[in-house]
């Protein structure tokens, strides 16, 4: 309609342009018929104008309609969205009622395991009732036997006192029936506490099964609680996602008819127990109308005891002291078993009191109250409780979630302590290694141990050379032999106490060492703990520092390496020393021989510590050697440098322990220098005990006492040294497993 009314516009300035021009023209004939065409074409403007007016006014009005129509779809799209948000919503809760159900079903599982598990204890104390009942039932048999052997007993007696006419005879009966007639008494009353106790553990069964009934009905009504709140939460929801929550309501109603059919099925259970108790009662009251008739019986026979008593005025007071005491008794027995029944009844409330108590432990009623009433109000608040969970498990959704993000940072984080994992196990090795060291040490403190007896065992054995050479001096001859051994035990003493001088500073060195490994593992663990605190500030700017430490490490290692030669030149000074002395040893040199082997075990185990700090060293080096990858081109070389002079260091301590293991086998020679000098002890031992049956030839029959006592002192040392030698075999033999020692051929 614009274009059109553009067009007009165009055409009647146009035509105006014409009428100028032909006024200018003063043609008015033209000017005329230009006029009456003007107004022609001005009506038809008009009539175009008032056609677009119109058109206009039916445009605003379409508008008018597209506005209301577009409000119409943004409202219907606002409820939409609000029925759909709504829809969710539903659904949000349906599935927090399914969650519910779950939990509810599992609650029910619960209680119903717990339900059976109390059946099962019921039914095994009827079983007892039921034993305790045939029990009853033999004794009631074997009293009633009694009372018939009794019954015969006391017929005899009548007829015998109506035959006798000795007043002693029937009195010493009629006590031995009276002892008799107690005796059945005694039986009777046991009997019925028996059935007190039977009766009182039936009522407890018929307690137990009442409220096993009751908690039965609960949960029946609890599923039906909930499974109507399953029917009216999805009735609400319109018929939007109709069919997937009627599939799970259906489950449901499976799921709520299958554990009514359990609870239908334990219930004909507790009906059939209560047939069955209904069947111990009744046996129970035949039992009792036994037990009446049988005191029925009692009765008769006291009845007769009665006209017994008219002839014999003795026999009727002892029979009315046995009455009153037997009445008492009963009375007794009587309240005893009315304070047991009370106390089991108490015992009985309390037992549920607990049971309640633990399926809701949340619950918490007054003790003050009527158990019947404390049931009532624990049953009220007990489905307060179930309510509240029920809205709780909604929470745990949304906790749900959050727990998956929580999942997904810990994952992050187990990442990030994978790393600081196999620093951990290194610890752990380095750990396991000082425990070695530990136990070794343990070893060594138990072999000085074992030195210190031997010592006292040495000083045993010189006071008894010196007794010999006392006995030996009154008689003449070998006193310069003697005085040598004197000169000999005396350097082999003050040999002794450099070696134990030199054990001494070999011990204090391991402690040193340990203390020293110990303040290494400290500086490891804290390390690994920034380590952890701070993984990710661990970059290039901590190299540097990292190079200084495992410098010190390397620095620390290399006086601990030091102070090993320096005990190995201790120990191998003092063996060269003393080699020249070892083939006149007598005694001393087996102790010696003994410290050596010590000795060496140490040096062999300071040769394994050198070799774990290599390893140790050659973990640092790999270290190193990874974090040169990482470190950029300017600090390549100097850390290059760096390793070129760790490396050297490690070739010269190579270096230091092959001289380490030629100091080892010097000791090896020293050893068996010996083992020598233990042969020829034993040879001066044979020449003393020639000379000794030479002087016993010599000598009369007054010494012939002395020279048996030398002899068996000789044939002690003898053993003694038989007993060392086979030691230092052995010693010499491990060595030669351990590699340190050659195998003697």
């Amino acid at each position: 309609m614009q274009h059109s009314h553009d067009q007009n516009l165009i055409e009647t300035s146009s035509l105006q342009a014409k009428l100028r021009a032909l006024e200018q023209g003063s043609d008015k004939t033209s000017t005329n018929k230009l006029s009456e065409e003007n107004k022609i074409l001005q009506e038809s403007l008009n009539l175009k104008v008032s056609e677009t007016m119109r058109l206009n006014d039916k445009l605003k009005q379409s508008e008018k309609e597209l506005s209301k129509s577009v409000s119409t779809i943004q409202a219907s799209e606002a409820a939409k969205k609000s029925v759909e948000s709504k829809i969710s919503v539903y659904e949000d809760k349906i599935r927090k009622l399914e969650a519910a159900q779950k939990e509810v079903d599992s609650m029910t599982n619960k209680k119903i395991e717990e339900v059976n598990h109390e059946l099962r204890k019921t039914e095994a104390k009827n079983t007892s009732l039921s034993s305790d009942l045939q029990k009853a039932s033999g004794a009631l048999n074997v009293t009633q036997e009694e009372v018939k052997t009794l019954k015969a007993k006391l017929q005899e007696l009548e007829a015998h006192l109506t035959r006798a006419d000795s007043g002693k005879e029937t009195e010493t009966r009629l006590h031995e029936v009276e002892q008799k007639r107690s005796d059945l008494e005694g039986n009777v009353k046991n009997l019925e506490k028996q059935l007190t106790v039977l009766s009182h553990k039936l009522v407890e069964s018929e307690t137990e099964t009442n409220r096993l009934l009751q908690e039965n009905r609960t949960l029946t009504d609890e599923n039906k609680t909930i499974s109507e709140r399953l029917q009216t939460t999805p009735a609400s929801n319109g018929d939007i996602h109709e069919n997937g929550p009627s599939v799970s309501l259906a489950d449901h109603e499976n799921i709520v008819s299958g554990k009514e059919k359990e609870v239908k099925e334990l219930a004909a259970g507790l009906e059939t127990q209560k047939k069955t108790l209904l069947n111990i009662q009744g046996q129970l009251d035949a039992k009792v109308a036994e037990v009446a008739n049988i005191r029925e019986e009692l009765n008769q026979q006291r009845q007769k005891n009665n006209d017994l008593r008219s002839k014999n005025w003795k026999a009727m007071e002892a029979l009315e002291l046995s009455e009153k005491s037997a009445t008492e008794k009963v009375d007794k027995a009587l309240k005893s078993a009315r304070e047991l029944s009370s106390t089991k009844v108490t015992e009985v409330e309390a037992y549920d009191k607990t049971i309640f108590q633990r399926l809701f432990p949340d619950v918490q009623v007054s003790d003050k109250l009527a158990h019947k009433e404390w049931v009532t109000m624990f049953e009220k608040q007990a489905l307060k409780k179930t309510s509240d969970k029920a809205d709780s498990a909604a929470k745990s959704s949304s906790l749900a979630e959050e727990n998956k993000k929580l999942k997904k940072d810990i994952d992050d984080l187990k990442n990030n302590l994978n790393v600081l994992t196999a620093k951990g196990n290194k610890l752990i090795e380095l750990e396991e290694q000082n425990k070695r060291i530990h136990k070794q040490l343990n070893d060594y403190e138990k072999q000085f141990v074992e030195l210190n007896s031997q010592n006292e065992k040495l000083k045993q054995v010189e006071a008894e050379n010196y007794q010999l050479k006392s006995s030996v001096t009154s008689k003449g001859g070998d006193n310069e032999r003697y005085t040598q051994l004197e000169t000999d035990n005396s350097r082999l003493k003050s040999d002794l106490e450099n070696y134990h001088s030199i054990v001494a500073e070999t011990e204090n060195k391991l402690r040193q060492l340990e203390k020293s490994i110990d303040a290494e593992e400290k500086k490891w663990q804290e390390k690994l703990k920034q380590a952890q605190s701070h993984p990710k500030e661990q970059g290039d700017s901590g190299l540097p520092q990292r190079i200084k430490e495992l410098e010190l490490l390397v620095a620390q290692q290399d006086s601990q390496v030091q102070e090993y030669r320096r005990v190995l030149s201790l120990t191998t000074k003092t063996p060269v020393s003393s080699s020249s002395q070892e083939i006149q040893v007598s005694q001393g040199s087996q102790e010696m021989q003994t410290k050596v082997a010590e000795l060496e075990d140490e040096l062999r185990e300071a040769h394994e510590m050198i070799i774990v700090i290599t390893k140790e060293k050659e973990t640092v080096i790999t270290q190193l050697t990874e974090t040169q990858i990482q470190v950029s081109s300017g600090d390549t070389k100097s850390l290059e440098k760096e390793l070129v002079e760790i490396r050297t260091i490690l070739e010269s301590e190579r270096k230091k322990n092959k001289d380490l293991s030629l100091n080892v086998v010097k000791l090896n020679g020293i050893i068996k220098t010996g083992q020598d000098a233990l042969s020829q002890e034993q040879n001066v031992v044979k020449k003393l005990q020639e000379s000794l049956d030479s002087k016993s030839v010599n000598s009369g029959a007054t010494e012939l006492e002395e020279v048996d006592q030398l002899r068996s002192k000789l044939s002690e040392k003898q053993k003694h040294l038989e007993r060392e030698i086979s030691t230092n075999k052995q010693l010499s033999e491990r060595l030669a497993q351990l590699g340190v020692l050659e195998p003697r051929k």
